[in-house]
This record gives structure tokens, C-alpha cells and sequence, in this order.
């Protein structure tokens, strides 16, 4: 399993598409999780597309800032059950029988909602006796 996190700034731009494409191909790459794409959903289908993913679930910016995208293969069933402007939650089944949960998030640029993000992440996943 191969997954990378990335505040790529924009997604649109050709130097990051090609650098992502070369990052996937070059690491084997099977879960991407890209954060501030400031793109609109038909910009994301084509990057899905360019870079040989079968999944993808998008965020849409908000203003010129923002946007989330997570892309997976199909090595993964991957359901999403929680998602808003700066977080995905999701449950990651390898189809060889482990299962476990994966929380995407987007740091809030300003400290002090940052603790407050934290707290609410924490306090939402306590100990569910799994991994």
C-alpha cells in the first residue's frame, strides 16, 4: 500500500499534473489524497483520468481556496461515511480481509480553529477496538 497526502496549491497547473503523474507512476502510488485543488469537478474527472485512477471523491472549492479530492484503485473498496470542507472519513476495505478506518484532513490555516478541529476529530474517534 502506497498512499501520499499532498497540498498541491492547485491542481490545474501542468507542472503539478505532470510531477503527480510521475510520483504515481514512480511510487506505485494506490491512495492519493490531495488537499487545496481549488478545482471544479470536470478538472478532477481529467486528472482522475491522467493519472490511471478508477476512483475519485471530490470536494469542491470554496472562492478560490480549497477543495479535497481522494483517488484509489480498485485494489481498495473504500466507503466514505463523513466529509465536509476540510475532512474525509473513510472506511478501507483491502479485500483481503482487513478493514480499518482512515481519517483525511486538512489542517484550518488558523490555530486556533486548528485545536478546535483537533478536539472534534478526537472526541469523534475514540477507541472503536479497531485499528
Amino acid at each position: 500500500m502506497s498512499i501520499i497526502s499532498w497540498n498541491c496549491r492547485r491542481v490545474a497547473v501542468p507542472v503539478i499534473v505532470s510531477e503527480l503523474h510521475s510520483m504515481c507512476k514512480q511510487l506505485k502510488l494506490t491512495i492519493v489524497f490531495l488537499i487545496e485543488t481549488r478545482a471544479r469537478e470536470s478538472t478532477i474527472k481529467k486528472l482522475k483520468r491522467k493519472l490511471h485512477f478508477e476512483n475519485v471523491f471530490h470536494i469542491e472549492p470554496w472562492g478560490l481556496s480549497g477543495g479535497l479530492c481522494l483517488l484509489w484503485n480498485e485494489i481498495y473498496n473504500i466507503d466514505i461515511y463523513f466529509w465536509c470542507d476540510n475532512h474525509i472519513k473513510a472506511r478501507i476495505d483491502d479485500r483481503k480481509g482487513n478493514i480499518w478506518e482512515c481519517n483525511f484532513i486538512y489542517g484550518n490555516p488558523c490555530s486556533g480553529r486548528r485545536k478546535e478541529q483537533w478536539r472534534a476529530i478526537t472526541a469523534n474517534n475514540g477507541n472503536k477496538g479497531e485499528p
